[in-house]
């Protein structure tokens, strides 16, 4: 049984796809250290904010979740060209689209 965890202890260690394990060194890997870092401490400010400006927790929850959430979906959804082609009024032949004005 003690060969068994010292493969398993091995297999653990050393990466099984040939490729090196990444380090904090890497350019690349600390790019995308540093970017988690900075997106991590951009939400916690902005609930800071939020917190801070509504003063009840409920509704600073609510509308941080909102603004982290639904205002992306949002925005992909409506700049989708399958939105704006379902988004067109078809109109009825002969529509007008404003009355003439009595003024002229």
């Amino acid at each position: 049984m003690p060969a068994r965890w010292r493969m398993l202890v091995t297999k653990a260690t050393k990466p099984s796809t040939g490729y090196p394990l990444p380090t904090l060194t890497d350019g690349p890997t600390l790019r995308a250290a540093a970017g988690s870092l900075l997106c991590l401490m951009l939400v916690t400010l902005l609930g800071l904010a939020l917190a801070t400006l509504l003063r009840d927790t409920s509704g600073a929850i609510t509308l941080g979740l909102g603004i982290l959430y639904i205002v992306p979906v949002l925005s992909n959804t409506l700049a989708s060209p399958t939105w704006q082609h379902l988004s067109e009024i078809e109109r009825a032949p002969g529509y007008a689209e404003r009355p003439p004005s009595p003024q002229g």
